[in-house]
């Protein structure tokens, strides 16, 4: 936990793909004030034909998605925004008024973990 979902455009190299996730899970961890083995990226490419924005916009846009539980202060999350787009338009080329990231949280109850548990009931040492 957490989970980070970025959207790249498939004309991203693979080494810069395994870079990007690398050290945006390493951000999420450390920027959240996590345990160093939590934590997920995954990285999903879409090739140009599949992405749509007006004409003056960059189709090589991204898109970030984090999922996660409730209650972190606004601090970390400002702090995230600004460490995520840094290395996404380090790794990806694309600026960053081309570069999106949304936080979702839920409650711990709104989880399933571990086998099957709800996070609520989950001591995850923390």
């Amino acid at each position: 936990m957490p989970v980070l979902k970025i959207h790249v455009s498939t004309e991203l190299e693979p080494d810069s793909c395994r870079a990007l996730a690398r050290e945006a899970r390493r951000a999420v961890v450390e920027t959240l004030e996590l345990p160093p083995g939590f934590g997920k990226v995954i990285l999903y490419t879409t090739p140009p034909h599949c992405r749509s924005v007006h004409e003056s916009r960059d189709p090589n846009f991204v898109l970030a998605e984090l999922l996660m539980f409730r209650g972190r202060p606004d601090r970390l999350k400002g702090a995230l925004y600004q460490r995520l787009n840094q290395l996404i338009c380090q790794h990806t080329g694309v600026d960053g008024n081309n570069v999106f990231i949304n936080i979702i949280e839920s409650p711990r109850a709104d989880w399933g973990i571990r086998g099957g548990q709800a996070a609520g009931s989950v001591d995850l040492g923390y």
